[in-house]
């Protein structure tokens, strides 16, 4: 893992800077071993903040590693998939911030290693370790963003390659897919609800109307989060003077009306599990 060997060659060049400042500078004005000696004096007071980054930084990412893995047994599409890959995708976004400062630091800090002997070629390994943590940081972040309904941009950059941005589906697209998946979701369940009464024990009953009852609840959660965003939205662009546009205010209805059926939906099953 990139993050852990950053993690272990840091402290490998912290040793040798401190063996390389513990070393006796020669005597006399004329001594030119000191350029040297100060040079890796100046590297070792950056190192240690770097290497007090990598470390908070390393645990932040096995804490990620560990959240994913826990959302990656989820049902994939469903609302609390959804949910979780969104605050996941911003979680991901902030640990790539602080690697996109700490490769900027790792770049004042190559260029201070450049006038120290034999450490550059460390710093540079270090640097390379730093990167691939980032490529493997924004690959977890695009997974995330495919999974919680964003989309992938691919944009001419500046130099003329292509380039890839994120960016989210606007609201009431997204609005209107969670519906249309709603709708299909909810048949399937219609049929199960009318089947409960044909099963033979009230044990087997109950199970059923659990399963079915956390699957309704789930739904729920993502109705109400979506219900959120668009109240928010409608009231920035009141505050802003803007009319909302008719899209955005279609949007809020069908979540109201769709609050409305399956909360009546939640009201025949909850007493089944009773």
């Amino acid at each position: 893992m990139a993050a852990r060997a950053a993690q272990i060659a840091a402290a490998k060049l912290r040793e040798e800077l401190q063996a390389k400042r513990s070393a006796a500078a020669p005597a006399g004005p004329f001594a030119r071993a000191a350029p040297t000696s100060s040079a890796a004096d100046e590297l070792l007071d950056l190192w240690g903040g770097v290497e007090h980054e990598i470390d908070a930084l390393e645990k932040l990412h096995d804490a990620t590693g560990r959240t994913i893995e826990a959302w990656s047994e989820l049902p994939a599409g469903s609302a609390s998939s959804i949910s979780e890959a969104r605050e996941l995708a911003e979680g991901v976004d902030q640990e790539l911030g602080k690697l996109r400062g700490l490769l900027v630091r790792l770049e004042r800090a190559l260029k201070i290693a450049r006038r120290v002997p034999d450490v550059t070629d460390h710093v540079e390994t270090i640097r390379g370790f730093v990167e691939g943590w980032r490529k493997d940081a924004e690959a977890d972040k695009q997974n995330l963003l495919v999974a919680a309904r964003a989309v992938i941009l691919r944009d001419p950059r500046a130099d003329g390659a292509p380039g890839v941005g994120m960016a989210e589906i606007p609201l009431p697209v997204q609005v209107e897919r969670a519906l249309a998946d709603a709708h299909v979701q909810r048949e399937a369940r219609s049929d199960e609800i009318a089947a409960l009464k044909m099963l033979p024990s009230a044990d087997e009953r109950r199970s059923v109307a659990k399963r079915l009852l956390a699957a309704i609840d789930d739904e729920i959660r993502l109705q109400v989060e979506l219900e959120t965003r668009v109240k928010k939205a409608l009231d920035g662009a009141r505050e802003a003077g803007t009319p909302p546009t008719p899209e955005l205010k279609n949007a809020a209805d069908q979540l109201r009306g769709w609050g409305h059926g399956v909360a009546y939906e939640r009201s025949r099953v909850a007493p089944l599990t009773a």
